[in-house]
């Protein structure tokens, strides 16, 4: 009987085992997260690194956070009112926040909206774990347009040695 058991157990895993898998499984950085943004001054972050306000930092909800694997890990973020985005880089956790909420150190906000308001609607997604944004270099600026102006003055001409000789 115990056999017997076993034996339709088996069967019974194995068409289990071969059914479709019709579910998807996705990379964080395919993940793409529809929240608020306020900005917060920067200091010692859940990460454990001081950063300024002109760091393009953000704390994410610590729902997200977890114990910190997402540290470092750069985010890009669009403020969906005008379509600008920002590169920013994990650095803290949000008590506050919602699920898919964030904070934007002041610099970052700014740069994609009037930080006067405060808040932003965002969407945000991480970017690969060994993303690192490159330089961008800044183009030289180009050079003062002008035209050589014509002389308006005539040459004067070239005085020819003298053959002869002095006394």
């Amino acid at each position: 009987m115990l056999f017997v058991t076993i034996a339709l157990l088996c069967l019974l895993f194995q068409n289990v085992a071969s059914a479709p898998y019709d579910v998807q499984v996705k990379r964080a950085s395919e993940v793409t997260h529809t929240g608020i943004s306020l900005f917060g001054h920067a200091g010692l972050g859940a990460c454990g690194f001081v950063d300024t306000d002109n760091d393009p930092i953000v704390g994410i909800s610590t729902i997200i956070f977890g114990t910190g694997g997402n540290c470092n890990q750069w985010m890009e973020v669009t403020n969906t009112a005008n379509g600008k985005t920002v590169l920013v880089r994990t650095r803290d956790s949000c008590t506050s926040c919602g699920r898919d909420d964030i904070i934007l150190s002041p610099s970052a906000f700014a740069s994609i909206g009037d930080i006067a308001l405060g808040e932003l609607n965002v969407q945000w997604h991480f970017k690969a774990k060994d993303f690192t944004p490159s330089a961008t270099p800044k183009p030289s600026p180009a050079p003062p347009h002008s035209t050589p102006k014509p002389s308006t003055s005539t040459p004067k001409p070239t005085p020819k040695p003298s053959t002869a000789q002095k006394p």
